[in-house]
């Protein structure tokens, strides 16, 4: 049952046909189902609501104040109905709890084929057996036209009669398993679990990442370069995604999940890409070793030169070097040559001294670049891989350059909320010593593609 998208005047439509345009018997009724359907935002969602609505109309006494509890409450229904049709009176006893289960897993299963490439959300009916057996059900048994939630094709392959019934499961394991939510929300597609898991009072923080096509560009202005394609996150790291990561908050400006993180040294952004990694299965792309003083540190003042090298082969999280951040916050293939980015007009994309309010703010609160990414001009100034040079290409790759081999700063770019807007520009550059961390240094994340 994937059908099309209905706004509010189809809805209208649809309730006049079914309870009466003027059955004041049903008035009730017909405001609860309208309130029902327009719980979700989604539209795709809305006929699939409505064909469940009268058994959402059974309990008059229920309300339904989000999302999440209309899918709840079709669910149970579903499954009081399933019980019923089970003669033996002992079996009924276990057979909800285990058909539920049955049901999660199912879900899980079906998103795991997806987030590997498989957008199906079907499962053939032998790969589906074993998980039936462990749960003592009988897929001969279900009644799977009408109402049911789950439902089969020609070729035998059974998959859920909507795909937001899958989306549901998915956000009640979010809620229970950060580390899975990070997953989910590193993604699109998967927008309705989203929803759902925020209105279940999950963890709330702005995540996902960008995947960026690669090409050739003028990095700085002046050099001829290309980069291959790479994944950047749509947002600067969040207080919110840090303190989930990290188990603490280091900023000045605290009590704002959604603004940036800041107070990072280069060096606490590396231990959070390897940790971030960690969490969410990859293979870390950097080994930090704290014992050993890193050569190619050149900074005299530094206390800290931890030794930092990387693994290439590795699918982790990783700065992004200073030639893809400036690729991506030009709109990469998308690129319309602005000078801030997203727009000509600093104000529409940028958070700076100008409009700031002399504090970091709320990421995405400006519109987005060519390619859907936010804040790259202001907010925070974001750290980059790269030592700090002068680029003059003397043996250097025009093939996703990485600067110098050693330096006494690393890279920032960005500008931030207290600088002027000249800051901003997406070809302005700028570095600092590896380990200072204060209250206008942020970062966002990168890795590989394909993965």
């Amino acid at each position: 049952m994937y059908v099309s998208p209905f706004d509010d005047t189809d809805i209208k439509k649809y309730l006049n046909k079914k309870f009466g345009r003027l059955a004041i018997w049903n008035k009730h009724k017909k405001k609860k189902a309208k309130k029902i359907v327009q719980s979700s935002p989604h539209l795709m969602v809305r006929p699939m609501l409505l064909s469940y609505v009268e058994d959402l109309l059974e309990d008059e006494k229920k309300e339904y104040k989000y999302s999440y509890q209309v899918y709840a409450s079709m669910i149970e229904k579903w499954i009081e109905r399933e019980v019923e049709r089970i003669a033996d009176k002992e079996k009924q006893a276990t057979f909800s709890k285990e058909l539920l289960r049955f049901s999660e897993t199912f879900a899980l299963e079906l998103y795991q084929q997806w987030n590997k490439g498989n957008d199906k959300l079907e499962m053939p009916r032998e790969q589906l057996l074993p998980l039936a057996e462990k749960h003592q059900i009988e897929l001969s048994d279900f009644e799977i036209t009408g109402r049911s939630l789950l439902t089969r094709n020609t070729a035998k392959e059974w998959k859920f009669a909507h795909k937001s019934f899958l989306e549901y499961f998915v956000a009640k394991q979010m809620k229970a398993d950060f580390k899975f939510a990070l997953q989910v929300m590193e993604n699109q597609g998967m927008e309705q679990a989203e929803t759902f898991y925020k209105e279940m009072g999950g963890k709330k923080f702005k995540w996902g990442m960008v995947k960026v096509q690669g090409g050739n560009f003028q990095f700085l202005d002046k050099h001829e370069v290309e980069v291959n394609d790479f994944m950047i996150s749509k947002y600067p790291v969040t207080q919110a995604l840090w303190e989930g990561v990290m188990g603490n908050n280091p900023s000045s400006i605290k009590n704002c999940p959604d603004c940036p993180v800041e107070q990072v040294t280069w060096y606490d952004a590396v231990v959070f890409c390897n940790k971030l990694s960690e969490l969410t299965g990859l293979t870390p792309y950097y080994t930090v070793d704290k014992t050993q003083t890193d050569s190619n540190n050149l900074n005299k003042e530094g206390a800290k030169k931890w030794l930092v090298t990387t693994n290439t082969n590795a699918n982790g999280y990783r700065l992004p070097t200073e030639a893809e951040w400036e690729y991506a916050a030009k709109g990469g293939i998308k690129s319309k040559g602005y000078t801030y980015a997203g727009s000509n007009n600093p104000d529409e994309v940028a958070w700076y001294n100008k409009n700031s309010k002399r504090k970091t703010q709320p990421v995405g609160g400006l519109q987005p670049n060519e390619l859907g990414i936010y804040d790259m001009s202001g907010n925070v100034r974001e750290w980059c891989w790269d030592w700090y040079s002068d680029y003059n290409y003397v043996g250097v790759s025009n093939l996703n350059p990485i600067g110098s081999e050693k330096g006494s700063s690393r890279v920032v770019r960005g500008g931030s909320w207290n600088l002027d807007v000249n800051f901003c520009r997406v070809a302005y550059r700028d570095r600092l010593y590896p380990d200072n961390g204060d209250y206008v240094r942020g970062f966002r994340i990168s890795r590989a593609y394909p993965l």
